[in-house]
């Protein structure tokens, strides 16, 4: 049985740190919009409600590029982008046709996600459940999570609060405005308190400015916890600093 936590900077398994390594995946968080798409899947189109799977011809490729890294200080990981209304049911309007043609796929939605969870925690990987979107309408992240954001998390960690290898991202990029700083940290609060219901395991939280590259509000959200007596046990600070051509000598953009 795996056990996490955390001591200062360091991430522990079983007591001896490690770092993770691994893969951002792509395309589920728009799965029930682009059905067809391969996006890890294979279709059987003569059961609409039984129609996704796991392609493992995807999937293998993928883990035997990973699995080789793992070791007594490295965690391998997969990080898995999700849409809250795709799990909870809530039709949009760019998933509406699916909704209509395929029953249930909320549902199969959910099945679908957890068989890939399965795969690649069954090979020893962890997986990282990233809250990519509140709905799949369209492509820009909202600043915050949305309302359904701790029924989507309190249903998800009920799913997988028992499986020892699975992370917990609570938003992507959050990027609220410098005074909306307050408002982020209620809205991680829920959230977290939703997973927290179901697991101990480890969640990624990210800034709530500069798209996941702001500290300042991470300490303003330490310091709410501790007030609130929930602490910060097992909590991974994360940033996103794209360092690409785009941000040549943008100090702020610098680990």
């Amino acid at each position: 049985m795996i056990k996490w936590t955390t001591s200062a900077n360091q991430l522990l398994r079983n007591g001896s740190a490690v770092v993770l390594h691994g893969f951002g995946t792509t395309c589920t968080e728009y799965l029930t919009r682009g059905i067809g798409q391969k996006c890890w899947a294979t279709y059987n189109w003569n059961n609409a409600s039984a129609l996704l799977s796991v392609d493992e011809t995807q999937v293998a490729p993928l883990l035997a590029a990973l699995m080789p890294a793992a070791s007594a200080t490295v965690q391998p990981a997969v990080r898995i982008p999700l849409t809250a209304s795709s799990w909870l049911g809530v039709v949009t309007k760019a998933s509406k046709a699916n909704f209509d043609k395929y029953p249930h796929l909320d549902v199969q939605y959910q099945d679908f996600i957890s068989a890939l969870v399965d795969r690649y925690t069954q090979a020893g990987a962890v997986a990282i459940l990233d809250l990519h979107w509140t709905d799949d309408d369209n492509e820009e992240t909202p600043t915050m999570a949305g309302a359904i954001a701790p029924a989507f998390w309190d249903a998800v960690a009920a799913r997988f609060g028992s499986n020892p290898r699975v992370f917990y991202e609570i938003y992507n990029e959050p990027h609220v405005a410098p005074s909306g700083v307050q408002d982020w940290v209620n809205n991680t609060l829920g959230m977290l308190a939703a997973i927290r219901a179901h697991t101990t395991n480890p969640v990624l939280i990210g800034g709530a400015t500069d798209y996941a590259y702001d500290a300042d509000s991470l300490v303003a959200l330490n310091a709410a916890l501790v007030v609130s007596g929930n602490g910060t046990a097992n909590l991974v600070w994360n940033f996103h600093p794209y360092m690409g051509p785009a941000q040549a000598g943008d100090n702020k953009k610098c680990p």
